[in-house]
């Protein structure tokens, strides 16, 4: 009895790390397929509009810039509806878009490298995204902040392990919207443009680090209780 006992309280924590390791490990295999499918869909961009190379400049005709927004949007649609289709709280779908999302931005800039070398520094300014405006940054902010968000995953996956449902709390919601605030405020900050900013506030970018990394330590204080049971 005490046997079977046992059986029951350690086989569903088994499952359960079983189904977390297939669920990352798929959402994982998607991230890398699409984040190169995004890498040559740039790199024939940049052929077809800047055939001699872009250099500083960013001019594009008008048509080509509504067929990108689009292409932008739609890219982000099949993000969120693969993550709103795996199992799971609305928490752990959302931060499965995140996942998805990070492993898809990081990809995209590996794939970009292989395809011709860029970017050649990670000080390398890109346009991030042209919705609704566009956004410019150096590629080291994008790839950072995507870093930041796969760990911000796994933090609440953790704690999404030892309870059934995560409490956010009003401290981390501010935190955490603050960083995402700061940083698109020094994407946009030099929007619109036909040319890559001069510089690019780093203090905005820091200081979202350290608000985003606060806003996780304050989620797993909120939900320590949960952690303890498990």
């Amino acid at each position: 009895m005490t046997l079977l006992t046992d059986y029951n309280k350690v086989y569903p924590a088994m499952e359960g790390r079983n189904n977390l390791f297939r669920d990352i490990l798929i959402l994982t295999i998607f991230g890398i397929a699409f984040g190169y499918i995004e890498g040559a869909a740039a790199h024939y961009l940049r052929v077809y509009l800047y055939p001699t190379g872009f250099g500083n400049t960013l001019k594009i005709d008008l048509h080509s810039f509504l067929i990108e927004i689009g292409r932008e949007f739609s890219t982000l649609v099949v993000l969120w509806c693969v993550a709103m289709l795996t199992r799971g709280s609305f928490s752990i779908k959302f931060s499965n878009f995140v996942f998805i999302f990070a492993i898809w931005d990081i990809v995209y800039y590996v794939a970009l490298y292989i395809f011709e070398k860029w970017p050649t520094c990670l000080l390398d300014w890109d346009v991030l995204f042209l919705i609704p405006i566009p956004w410019f940054a150096p590629v080291i902010v994008p790839i950072t902040i995507s870093l930041i968000g796969i760990i911000g995953c796994f933090v609440v996956r953790f704690i999404h392990a030892g309870k059934e449902k995560i409490r956010a709390g009003f401290l981390t919601s501010i935190l955490l919207w603050s960083a995402l605030i700061l940083w698109l405020v020094s994407f946009l900050r030099h929007s619109p443009s036909e040319h890559f900013p001069a510089y690019y506030d780093w203090e905005l970018f820091f200081h979202g680090i350290f608000l985003a990394i606060a806003g996780f330590v304050n989620l797993i204080l909120v939900n320590k209780g949960g952690l303890k049971q498990k």
